[in-house]
Formats: structure tokens, sequence, C-alpha cells
């Protein structure tokens, strides 16, 4: 049996005889270096990047008096077969609301008032507690791609009103556009109650509601 005294010297041969002195040179610094890169663990992959916000669409009479980048609530009406009134407004963080008023909305034209910045905060909860960042932003009576009714929107009465609901928060950013004959199910639910809740808040009535 070869012991370790005999396997060791065919090796130091090797190292002595057969290989040359240049060699004898590079080998000790060679053999850890290929090592070391057997043993090397590829880095994984970068993080994948977070998607960019959704794109918030104003109406065109108000998206000239938004500041860039600003948080946001905006609300607008559509008309519906009656006297509806129709109007954009918009909320800003710091309290300034804009409001246009269109068909049947008692103030006409452009108006900018302030409120409390409370106001806003308290806007902001109302979306929170509803979950609007992750309603669908097609809450109507067809779907949209306008081939027929939308899944969410199952039950419906017809000549009524729509509602567009625009904010940004943060990080967060949503539109919804959401009939108002469309009832019966949890999402419709949260989106009425959202609709209601921020017309009340934002006091939009004083504005598009005539006083008889």
């Amino acid at each position: 049996m070869m012991t370790f005294k005999g396997w060791k010297k065919p090796f130091s041969a090797l190292a002595g005889g057969a290989l040359s002195s240049p060699a004898r040179r590079v080998l000790p610094l060679l053999v850890p270096a290929l090592l070391t890169a057997c043993n090397q663990v590829e880095p994984s992959a970068p993080p994948q990047a977070e998607p960019m916000p959704d794109v918030v669409p104003l109406p065109p009479g108000l998206a000239s008096v938004l500041v860039k980048g600003q948080d946001f609530i905006a609300y607008s009406t559509t008309p519906c077969f009656g006297f509806c009134p129709v109007f954009d407004a918009v909320l800003l963080a710091d309290g300034t609301e804009y409001f246009n008023g269109h068909q049947h909305a008692a103030q006409q034209g452009l108006t900018r008032r302030q409120l409390d910045p409370a106001v806003f905060r308290q806007a902001s909860q109302i979306l929170q507690q509803t979950d609007f960042f992750t309603l669908p932003g097609n809450i109507t009576n067809h779907s949209e791609d306008g081939s027929g009714p939308a899944e969410v929107c199952q039950h419906y009465r017809t000549d009524g009103p729509s509602v567009q609901i625009s904010a940004r928060s943060g990080q967060l950013s949503k539109s919804v556009d959401y009939y108002t004959g469309c009832s019966s199910n949890s999402i419709t639910d949260r989106a009425a109650l959202a609709s209601e809740q921020l017309r009340e808040i934002l006091r939009l009535d004083e504005l598009a509601v005539s006083k008889r």
C-alpha cells in the first residue's frame, strides 16, 4: 500500500523537474485564483422596478390650474335624463378648491375658493375607508371596449349620471368612472359610498345645486 510519503514524491518531482521555472512561479498563484472562481456564487438579479402609477386624467378646464405633482382629489359629473348638475371640481392638498360649473349647475364657470386643509385629509380618509385605490377603473353600464355590460355592473338602471373620481395621494393614483345606476354588489356599493361622502365633504352642492 502506498504511504503518504509514497504519493507525495511524484508531485515533488513534477513541481521540481517537469515544470519549468516560470510555471513553478505561476502555479501557486493560479491555483487559489481558480478555487476562488469556482466557489463564487452568481449575484442575484436586481429587483424589478416598481410599476409607474396610473395616469390620472383631469377635465381640461381644471388641468391648467393644478400644480404639477401636487396631491389632489377631482370629482366630475355627467348629464342625466333630467336636470342633474354637470360640473368638474378639484381639491388640492392645501385646501384650495376649483369648481367649474356647466349644465344645470348653480355656479356657472370656473370658481376658486379656499377650504380648510383638514378637508383634504378627511376626503383622503374616505378614499382609504372605501378602498378607492383598489376599485376597477370602469364601473359603468358598458365594458371598456363598448361591447356590452361590464361584469361589475350586472344590475343597472338607465338615464342616470356618471361620476368620475380621480385622486393622487403620495405614490397612489387612481381614476374611476362610476355610473350611478350600477348597483347590487360590493364594488358598486364602495363606489357609491365614496361618491356620496366625497360630494358632501367637498361641499360641492353649495355650488352645484340651486338654493330654492
